[in-house]
């Protein structure tokens, strides 16, 4: 019999999305990064079903998204943020080379910029799960 033991490895994800505010009946002269942010989310997703190898098990979850205070007034700026959650630090590497990818790539492609702030890992001790192999 072998036994493996599991170490959840994570990270905390934060990114701003800086573009240029206007008024919403005006969208052409502005650069709107809730736009920019929305996409950024959906392509985000794709590190994890495209781009590392399906037997890694990771989970990239974006959980806040903060943009705007008015209805009609597009924002100079959006914030996201999450985490990242995988069993290796290797595929955890690899997320979070990816992650600053798509997320320049994206706001360039919509004239903004993203600043995306990875706060310190984590490997998570506590009850580590045993797998029995036979």
């Amino acid at each position: 019999m072998v036994y493996l033991i599991y170490s959840l490895v994570m990270l905390y994800l934060a990114c701003t999305i800086k573009g240029k505010g206007g008024h919403a009946a005006l969208p052409h002269n502005s650069a709107d990064p809730v736009f920019a942010a929305s996409q950024m989310i959906g392509s985000l997703q794709a590190i994890i079903t495209r781009n590392k190898r399906p037997v890694d098990a990771a989970v990239l979850s974006i959980t806040q998204f903060h943009a705007g205070d008015a209805s009609n007034i597009i924002p100079d700026s959006a914030w996201i943020g999450g985490t990242v959650r995988t069993f290796t630090i290797e595929v955890l590497d690899l997320i979070e080379a990816r992650l600053n990818q798509i997320a320049s790539a994206t706001a360039q492609a919509f004239d903004c910029s993203a600043e995306v702030i990875i706060l310190p890992r984590s490997i998570m001790k506590k009850k580590p799960r045993l797998r029995l192999m036979s």
